[in-house]
């Protein structure tokens, strides 16, 4: 797996075979999964300002955010709060089915995490029809996601 690092956000995520970057939003991460020229999943990573939130406060305040976005349906599936990334790093896992009035329904595979002054979000999201096939993947990519130590 290749690695892309951001020296600006401070972190380091590997990327899975077939997948590229997509770094021109200051804002985020995407890591694109493309086939036939089109957009089948993506991996979004986010940092936010912690602004003092436990990590419960941050996984509240995300799933609050991902239901209002899902303005025609959301249906949180599952959630654990006790998840671990690869570097040992705590971490809380969802996963949830949203849908938007202009957008397919989705599957999103969200992994949530705290440390220093920062709050991570690494949003996976696919159709639900080829949610399966792309999770693995996604899933590999959150685990091996790695935040710079904190000062």
């Amino acid at each position: 797996m290749e690695t892309y690092e951001s020296q600006t956000h401070g972190y380091r995520i590997r990327l899975a075979a077939g997948w590229s970057t997509d770094d021109s939003d200051p804002e985020r991460l995407n890591i694109d999964l493309v086939i036939a020229d089109e957009r089948k999943a993506i991996l979004s990573v986010f940092k936010y300002p912690r602004d003092g939130r436990t990590l419960q406060e941050f996984i509240q305040d995300t799933v609050d955010n991902r239901d209002e976005e899902a303005d025609a349906s959301f249906d949180l599936l599952e959630q654990d709060n006790d998840y671990q990334l690869d570097s040992g790093q705590p971490a809380a896992r969802i996963e949830y089915l949203g849908q938007r009035t202009d957008f397919c329904l989705s599957r999103g595979l969200g992994v949530l995490l705290v440390t220093g002054d920062s709050a991570f979000e690494l949003l996976g999201l696919a159709c639900e029809e080829f949610s399966v096939i792309f999770a693995q993947d996604t899933r590999a990519m959150q685990r091996s996601f790695e935040p710079a130590p904190s000062p």
